[in-house]
């Protein structure tokens, strides 16, 4: 009888021992799955740009933070636009699809915060798959625009969301979608 009981017990061990076994293995699977997943699928290169990550844009509190984040801002006219993707070549040497990103051909009209930039420059909105609700800039509009710039192009703060669309006569409003909150409203004189 000793026997019996001693060989349950073995047995309700192994079990436990198994049980517990397989649920690390299956968890630890998972995690380094997923992780590559998510290292895969947000970090890409844009052409002339480099190294970004969807979903890592910061949001903003206040229009000084914007404005101290910014290395130009400008009012500018949309004078023309083209979509593009580019083929990447992941590091196996296989062709992926492109993040698909929008050039815009702007000319500037007046320069708040900037040392010296050309009439005509060119802004790229990256489209990070639905993250944002990026903007669609129309030609021939005025736009206000929060910029950095990299290797001759300038890219809008706030994952392309820090363009102010004009309110009225030197006032421009910024998407919630910025901060999560209400629009910001920035005054050309505040700048």
């Amino acid at each position: 009888m000793i026997n019996i009981r001693s060989s349950k017990l073995k047995l309700k061990k192994y079990t436990v021992v198994v049980i517990v076994s397989l649920f690390l293995v299956i968890f630890s699977t998972t995690y380094v799955a997923v992780k590559q997943a998510s290292n895969a699928c947000s970090n890409f290169t844009v052409p002339g740009f480099g190294s970004v990550s969807a979903l890592d844009y910061p949001t903003y509190e206040s229009i000084s933070d914007l404005k101290a984040e910014a290395t130009v801002i400008v009012l500018g006219k949309v004078v023309g636009s083209s979509k593009l993707a580019p083929a990447t070549t992941a590091v196996d040497g296989t062709s992926i699809p492109g993040i698909p990103y929008t050039n815009y051909a702007v000319h500037v009209d007046k320069g708040f915060k900037c040392k010296s930039i050309s009439k005509n420059i060119t802004i790229s909105i990256i489209d990070d798959s639905g993250a944002y609700e990026l903007p669609v800039l129309e030609n021939g509009q005025t736009y206000l625009f929060f910029l950095k710039e990299s290797k001759g192009k300038y890219y809008p703060l706030a994952g392309g969301n820090a363009i102010g669309t004009p309110t009225s006569k030197g006032v421009y409003s910024i998407d919630s979608t910025i901060d999560g909150g209400q629009p910001f409203i920035v005054k050309e004189q505040d700048l």
